[in-house]
């Protein structure tokens, strides 16, 4: 499997296109949306090996030796999740005998800030020890924090059928927003004006991160640097409860200015 041209990349692409493409790639074929679930389990395995540097490297060296001979999955997929240390590699039954429990999985979920507004189900594709995938659904709370760690019982491996399925532990890797940056429950970003509005005060509208609109009074006299508050449009905490929203005030000064605007300015100067 050339993971690439799983996710329709060169690959010379950038870990940002490849996290593009991964999301566009699982929306597509989310079994929920009737996609294939075959190639949600390869959309998936893609990702996990490209969005590794060490993984991706990997990849890139055996798949420059045999590009003219077909690539065996397990070959590639060798990973700290192989169970007896060897794709290729069939336990005994002595083997076999010594497994007391299927064993404990761990894998990374990404998540944006407008997903954990409320508690979010994610359908995830899940590699078992022997290789094999099957999907799972998990429960993400509301306003969890980047790298909570949530363990769900009996949903990891289970290729030992005669023996109770092993638990999963999911890392949370919240995404970056262009707007926002998350401080607690509080959201923060920044808003530039110019510098006669910071002098003057003036209205401004601002998009939350629910895509509200809102008027928010800009004071007259605001200073480069200051941090104006909107109460409950912050995130979701465990109580239900909202952070708020800060807005940190950015003043621009103009440029070009007139001989004449450059005179007002010095004359309101030394008035003060």
């Amino acid at each position: 499997m050339n993971y690439y041209d799983v996710l329709g990349l060169e690959p010379t692409c950038s870990p940002k296109d490849i996290q593009s493409a991964y999301r566009t790639k699982a929306k597509q074929h989310h079994p929920d949306s009737g996609g294939d679930v075959d190639t949600f389990h390869a959309v998936a395995e893609a990702y996990e090996v490209l969005k590794d540097p060490h993984k991706r490297a990997a990849f890139d060296h055996r798949n420059s030796r045999r590009q003219n001979i077909k690539i065996n999955t397990s070959d590639v997929y060798d990973d700290m999740f192989t169970v007896f240390g060897s794709a290729g590699f069939h336990p005994s039954k002595r083997d076999y005998q010594r497994v007391k429990s299927n064993k404990n999985l761990g894998i990374t979920v990404e998540c944006t800030l407008e997903e954990i507004l409320s508690e979010q189900q994610k359908t995830v594709s899940i590699r078992h020890t022997d290789g094999s995938r099957h999907l799972v659904n998990l429960k993400i709370p509301c306003g969890v924090n980047n790298g909570t760690k949530i363990k769900y019982s009996e949903l990891g491996d289970h290729i030992h059928k005669n023996l109770s399925p092993g638990d999963l532990t999911v890392t949370i890797n919240m995404l970056d927003h262009e707007v926002f940056t998350r401080d607690n429950d509080n959201l923060k970003m920044h808003l530039t004006i110019g510098a006669w509005d910071a002098i003057i005060g003036t209205v401004v509208q601002i998009h939350t991160i629910e895509n509200k609109t809102l008027n928010l009074n800009i004071p007259a006299g605001t200073q480069y640097g200051a941090t104006l508050k909107i109460p409950n449009h912050g995130m979701y905490n465990k109580s239900n409860t909202r952070g708020d929203l800060l807005v940190q005030v950015l003043v621009k000064v103009p440029e070009n200015l007139t001989e004449q605007q450059l005179n007002i300015c010095k004359k309101l100067r030394d008035d003060k």
